[in-house]
């Protein structure tokens, strides 16, 4: 279980990502993080770089998400 599924939308809701239209989350994990910045934030595009062992469990939980967010 990652902490970033806990913070991910407090952290999303507290800054401004509005600006940006790329983001790369390096150690993503699950993925969560850029999930929750992907909903706040519709322009944004994002990578998830992790350990190979890590992608299943990235992979898991994006399946879980909206199909608009998945490919982006």
């Amino acid at each position: 279980f990652s902490f970033s599924v806990l913070s991910s939308d407090a952290i999303a809701a507290s800054f401004d990502f509005s600006p940006f239209r790329n983001c790369v989350d390096l150690g993503g994990c699950t993925g969560a993080l850029v999930i929750s910045l992907c909903s706040h934030y519709p322009n944004l595009q994002a990578t998830i770089f992790d350990l190979p062992s890590v992608i299943p469990i990235t992979k898991e939980y994006l399946l879980k998400c909206d199909e608009q967010i998945r490919s982006r």
